[in-house]
């Protein structure tokens, strides 16, 4: 692989490319993407430099979607909030689908906060580069170089 170089004054940088990611990331991706720079930042950066968050984001977001959209239609079956309710009183239709979606949403929410809490593939990434951390931090001590 062949690493082209721009001279910028008198450094030469990389030239670094990200690939795109052409699915959206949408709401559930975007609170995802809120709460891991706010709350671990260190997989934040990780996925940012390995160039997997986009598409970490996009596959929750898709996920999250489906299962609001499945939630979402049990609620209306269950509650009978039909075509024919739409037909008959529009308004009131208009009223329990509204209600529907943002129950649904907050369980979506709830589903997303315990992911969060036991996300333990990202955790034991996390833990992995710490022990790392830990292992090499006495080597280059030692060497009299700064970590």
């Amino acid at each position: 692989m062949k690493i082209e170089y721009t001279k910028v004054g008198d450094y030469y940088l990389p030239n670094l490319y990200y690939p795109e990611e052409t699915r959206p990331i949408g709401l559930w991706g975007m609170l995802r993407k809120e709460y891991l720079k706010e709350h671990k930042s260190g997989t934040y950066t990780y996925l940012l430099l390995t160039a997997r968050l986009d598409s970490y984001l996009a596959d929750l977001n898709e996920q999250a979607q489906e299962r609001f959209e499945l939630i979402e239609a049990q609620m209306r079956s269950a509650e009978g909030v039909t075509e024919e309710l739409k037909r008959q009183n529009p308004m009131e239709w208009v009223r329990h689908c509204n209600n529907i979606r943002n129950r649904a949403a907050e369980i979506i929410k709830q589903e997303l906060e315990r992911f969060r809490e036991s996300d333990t593939e990202m955790f034991s990434l996390e833990a992995e580069i710490h022990h790392y951390i830990d292992i090499l931090e006495p080597v280059f001590r030692d060497a009299g170089q700064e970590m």
